[in-house]
């Protein structure tokens, strides 16, 4: 009789069929079968073992995706009773560990049930996914909670997260020792290239301050070499625990845990602490800091000062540079030169270039502030030994950051900048030799990456986890992962290691790139253009944010002013013509007739005064007023009231996509006479609306087609006999727009560029400028480029009510130049 093994591999034993034994609890153990692919997410136990769901169906192990180590897997596939190779189809069922599993499969010669693993266990028995799953959750800044909903929109059955973070603590254990280990090298690296120990020092919160209110719960601080730019120390202060928060909450004895508490003063305190905490650090591993570079926010000087006199304090750059624009910005309320967005910081790098040339002494350094207020006024008398002076070498030449190259001026301005000059004067021997806390700034960054601010981390270990972790990566860069699997006993694998090794060569090779002389003059560019955009923005669209604009918004202060107009080719092209009856502006539209691609719109048009004999003999169009009866060529035709005529245009024009309107010499005459009678019956506004802009292609082939190649004559019928060959019936609104049609697919479209392209508000804007065109006003050149892109008179005026400089700034991106902007301004000005 063939006996069958049960999962251990045993053989099962023989029972009668009449016996009854185990039915309860083989009832007990018949699990409903479920198809939902999300069936996992169900209450999870939390067990101490690594267990998240135990699974006894055979259906649930084909459900959703796995974390499989395919050659691992690969190597246990055999029966390990009698070597027979398994299949994973043979499953019968799975228990699953975190993100491991063990799968139960049977096999198909012995019956047996081997146990098949998915990944390997390190030496606690635990998985190694479940650990590096903690260790990734870390670096890229999630939380427990983040890691199982990002594993659940992946499909892949997330563990608890109770136990994923047990397996962040002892993880975490690992950072902090490889990041200490970290420090330690630093600091030894730091001693051996410099004699004079210097370090700089800053703090962060985890909570973002309001500039008057500084309540965070949790901060940390750290302490960078100048030379290796590497941390030689950090600390991380915390107000509270939850483990004890909540046991002192029920009244229980706390458990032992690893409490994060270790402040209980103010949140401001906290960085002078850790200041003081990090200095004995390092004098008890025999470094003893000599200067330290920090900002002047808090007391962090008179704290160290306390045990380690001897410690010089040097100022950060960064903060002198920003403490010296904070007051400028102040005083530029009063003065009105400084408002020009170069000025401020040419200003800032002035006063900061005597305090970057290390070679000079305290005296060197003084007279060279004592130029600075001269210089920026016009006066290089004493700019002699000066290197940033360059009108010691050129007498020509001219300010690039100052309003129009020429220097300040100003009693007031010039006593408010001596001032500054003499404050900063009595702090030279604190201010040379700067240093900066940058790389502090940056490793601040580091640590907003893996303790976002959003988020609170500060009631558990887990913040100092995170923190040591930014240590780390500010060290060691991404390689510190390949440390801390070593550390942990896991294989940091081949792509772990190959693809920190990548990030760290970009990081290194963009470093570099950042340092050099060109890369900063381009920022510089760049950054002056951005302020120059957003300030060209702002006179455009006017106040549109502000507290309280709601209170003294008003509608005329909202008007946004148009932007230089440009060509999109990707627009449509509605090629139309009018016929009326006369040569006048004011005559009356006798045909409407317009195309797009292969779509045609025409209508004839009952006039309303008589047709000319000249425009009859023209168009072939007459109208009998007895009979009421319309003609072409002397067929009667059907003709609309001009008010159902234009609405029937507009309802063309509409079903297309950004119309632009193109034809010929529509310039002069055609859109003249349609928009007096789109005014008449009130549609004008309706078609603007409507119709982008509109192209004369009477313009455009002067431009493209040459005198010799048309005869000098560049009448339409005439364009398209000698250009397609082609005749038609000329003054035929239909036949016209048609064969207008084919010169612009053959000859013309691929040569349309802005200067073709006009706002279809030109002639309104054109009419604004009228009286004051003359030669000592603004000329028609530039009445016509503002006009082209729908800038009227009262729009000038509007920009320069809103900001004078900006106004100018924003005529000059209309194709203007500099001295005739300025001309504008002055004539408006003088107007007013």
């Amino acid at each position: 009789m063939l006996r069958l093994r049960d999962y251990h591999g045993r053989f099962q034993g023989v029972q009668s069929k009449h016996s009854n034994r185990g039915a309860h609890f083989q009832k007990q153990k018949q699990i409903p079968v479920t198809f939902n692919d999300h069936n996992y997410f169900q209450t999870l136990p939390s067990d101490e073992e690594d267990v998240t769901l135990c699974v006894e169906t055979e259906t649930e192990w084909r459900e959703g995706r796995r974390i499989v180590e395919l050659g691992y897997l690969a190597k246990q596939l055999f029966c390990h009773l009698c070597k027979t190779p398994l299949h994973l189809k043979d499953t019968v069922r799975e228990r699953r560990y975190g993100l491991g599993s063990v799968l139960h499969v049977q096999c198909t010669n012995c019956s047996a049930v081997c146990p098949v693993e998915t990944g390997k266990r390190g030496p606690t028995g635990a998985f190694d996914i479940n650990t590096k799953a903690a260790l990734g959750m870390i670096h890229v800044g999630m939380g427990p909670t983040h890691l199982v909903n990002f594993l659940g929109q992946c499909n892949i059955p997330p563990p608890s997260e109770p136990s994923i973070r047990k397996h962040a603590a002892k993880v975490g254990k690992a950072i902090t020792d490889v990041a200490l280990e970290s420090c330690r090298a630093a600091q030894v690296e730091e001693k051996q290239t410099s004699d004079t120990l210097q370090a700089s020092f800053d703090g962060g919160w985890q909570k973002r301050g309001t500039g008057w209110n500084y309540n965070s719960i949790s901060g940390h601080a750290s302490m960078i070499g100048k030379n290796t730019g590497k941390i030689l120390a950090y600390e991380v202060r915390s107000k509270c625990c939850r483990v004890c928060d909540l046991h002192a909450e029920q009244n229980h004895t706390v458990p032992s845990h690893d409490c994060p508490q270790n402040w209980s003063g103010s949140s401001k305190a906290m960085e002078a602490d850790m200041a003081m905490s990090m200095a004995h650090q390092l004098a008890d591993n025999d470094f003893m800091l000599q200067v330290l570079h920090a900002d002047n926010d808090s007391a962090t000087t008179a704290k160290i000062h306390l045990d380690f006199p001897n410690i010089v304090k040097k100022d950060d750059r960064n903060h002198v540079k920003k403490g010296i624009s904070k007051y400028l910005y102040s005083i530029s309320k009063r003065h009105k030169e400084l408002q020009h967005p170069d000025v401020i910081p040419y200003l800032a790098r002035c006063f900061m270039y005597p305090l970057m040339d290390n070679t000079k002494s305290n005296d060197d350094v003084a007279k060279s502030y004592d130029c600075i207020v001269p210089h920026i006024f016009g006066n290089h008398a004493n700019c002699v030994n000066e290197s940033w002076c360059h009108f010691k070498d050129n007498s020509a030449y001219r300010f690039t950051s100052l309003p129009n190259g020429k220097p300040l001026h100003g009693d007031g301005l010039r006593k408010e900048l001596e001032t500054l000059v003499e404050k900063y004067k009595g702090r030279i021997e604190n201010m040379r030799d700067l240093g900066s806390t940058q790389s502090n700034e940056n490793f601040n960054n580091i640590v907003s990456t893996k303790a976002p601010k959003n988020r609170y981390y500060g009631g558990s270990s887990s913040l100092k986890r995170r923190v040591s972790a930014a240590v780390l990566q500010k060290n060691e860069g991404h390689s510190y992962l390949v440390k801390v699997n070593k550390a942990s006993s896991l294989s940091p694998g081949v792509y772990t290691s190959s693809l920190t090794q990548k990030i760290d060569q970009r990081r290194r090779v963009k470093r570099l790139h950042q340092r050099s002389l060109q890369y900063k003059r381009r920022r510089i560019q760049l950054q002056k253009q951005k302020r120059k955009k957003e300030r060209i923005s702002t006179v455009r669209e006017g106040v549109t944010y502000e507290p309280n604009l709601e209170f003294n918004c008003s509608v005329g202060a909202q008007e946004e002013i148009p932007k230089f107009l440009e060509f999109d080719h990707s627009c449509e092209l509605v090629v139309f013509d009018l016929e009326t009856t006369g040569l006048g502006r004011k005559s009356d539209i006798t045909q409407i007739a317009a195309c797009a691609g292969e779509e045609s719109f025409q209508n004839y048009v009952i006039p309303r005064c008589n047709i000319t004999s000249e425009a009859s003999r023209l168009t072939g169009i007459t109208f009998c007023r007895e009979t009421n009866c319309m003609f072409l060529n002397g067929k009667p035709v059907s003709g609309e009231h001009i008010q159902d005529a234009l609405l029937n245009f507009i309802t063309f024009l509409q079903s297309k996509k950004s119309p632009v309107l193109i034809g010929h010499n529509i310039k002069s005459f055609d859109l003249h006479v349609l928009f007096n009678r789109l005014q008449e019956f009130n549609l004008f506004s309706t078609f603007c609306q409507t119709v982008r802009g509109f192209i004369d292609t009477l313009q455009l082939c002067r431009r493209v087609i040459s005198k010799e190649e048309v005869s000098n004559c560049y009448k339409q019928e005439h364009l398209v006999k000698m250009l397609t060959g082609q005749t038609y019936a000329a003054h035929n609104a239909l036949a016209d727009v048609k064969s207008l049609q084919k010169l612009i697919e053959l000859r013309l479209f691929e040569h349309i560029s802005n200067s073709d392209y006009y706002s279809i508000m030109y002639h309104a804007c054109m009419a604004s400028y009228v009286h004051l065109d003359g030669p000592k006003k603004i000329c028609k050149s530039v009445s016509e480029k503002l006009s082209r892109s729908g800038v009227s008179l009262q729009h000038v005026k509007l920009a320069i009510s809103r900001d004078l400089k900006a106004a100018k700034m924003m005529l000059q991106t209309h194709k203007i130049s500099c001295k005739q902007a300025e001309n504008v301004v002055k004539i408006l000005l003088c107007e007013e």
